[in-house]
């Protein structure tokens, strides 16, 4: 089971239409109001650029600007999310 994130509104909005007793409704919701809530940020798509200057070379992200140094030797460094900020690297928006 994933670790979705769900509105209480809705949940309760959906109760609210269900063939349930009113006794069945109110327990529901007094239960449903005594879960703990977690704080949920949206999610953020960015992208690596690359970048450089003199012999140093770097891949930044598109959000934070948080650096990622190499030489050019070393093969670009290219994650599914940034490391600083946790941005998605898909290019989206």
């Amino acid at each position: 089971m994933k670790n979705d994130l769900i509105s209480r509104k809705a949940i309760k909005e959906y109760i609210n239409q269900s063939d349930l007793t009113n006794r069945e409704k109110m327990t529901l919701h007094i239960a449903i109001n005594n879960i703990p809530t977690t704080a949920a940020a949206p999610e953020v798509h960015g992208r690596w650029v690359k970048g450089t200057s003199c012999d140093t070379y770097w891949n930044y992200c598109s959000i934070c600007g948080g650096k990622i140094l190499k030489n050019e030797y070393q093969q670009d460094y290219f994650s599914d999310y940034c490391p600083f900020c946790g941005a998605r690297m898909d290019g989206g928006e």
